[in-house]
């Protein structure tokens, strides 16, 4: 267990307000997210501190977390429910939009994966790739143009599939019984083609 860790057990053993804010609307776990203190993180959710908390301008801890490329943190956020396409209310902000402008690779990679939009747009109709073009972050840029492309090949993939399934309808020995008995109300009609299921699988190294 880390010094932060034990510090804030300590504190939290005697009581400590959880959920205290300071005047912009943060509290212990937006700090804690801030800075990737994931032992700390997981405590204070442990203890109570509510991971969907939002600071002032509409921040919450993933995306506090996210800004700053802190994976373990994000992954454990994620894994307790947090909102990955959550928005901030000054500029329709997500995790994916902080972490693609902070150049944090990895953490774009986990938030792709965990159902993010590559496609918002901000209020300023800044896009993904454009946040990590401002940056120069390349790595990050090449990751979102990687996953679009998958993703839209995979969506017309599955487009064909359905439209190349013959649907099935009445054969000719239904026909044929259709008119040998007249007062024969059954329909012969073959029910829709099931609606096909979406899947969409990622991978891409680390370095």
């Amino acid at each position: 267990m880390g010094l932060y860790s034990c510090f804030n057990r300590y504190l939290l053993d005697r009581k400590a307000e959880i959920s205290r804010e300071t005047q912009t609307g943060d509290t212990a776990l937006s700090y804690a997210c801030e800075n990737g203190h994931a032992d700390v993180v997981e405590l204070l959710v442990e203890k109570g501190a509510d991971p969907e908390h939002s600071s002032e301008g509409g921040r919450t801890p993933l995306m506090k977390a996210c800004r700053g490329g802190h994976v373990e943190v994000i992954k454990y956020l994620l894994s307790k429910g947090a909102k990955v396409n959550q928005q901030t209310e000054s500029n329709d902000h997500t995790p994916l939009s902080l972490a693609s402008a902070g150049g944090h690779n990895a953490a774009v990679i986990v938030l792709l994966e965990a159902g993010a939009d590559p496609l918002h747009k901000l209020k300023d109709n800044s896009t993904m790739i454009i946040e990590a073009a401002r940056g120069g972050h390349t790595d990050v840029i090449k990751v979102l143009i990687e996953f679009t492309t998958k993703q839209e090949e995979e969506r017309r993939k599955k487009l064909n599939e359905n439209s190349s399934t013959p649907k099935t309808t009445g054969g000719s020995d239904n026909n044929a019984n259709d008119v040998a008995t007249p007062n024969n109300n059954k329909s012969t009609a073959a029910k829709g083609q099931p609606k096909g299921t979406r899947g969409f699988y990622y991978e891409i190294s680390i370095s």
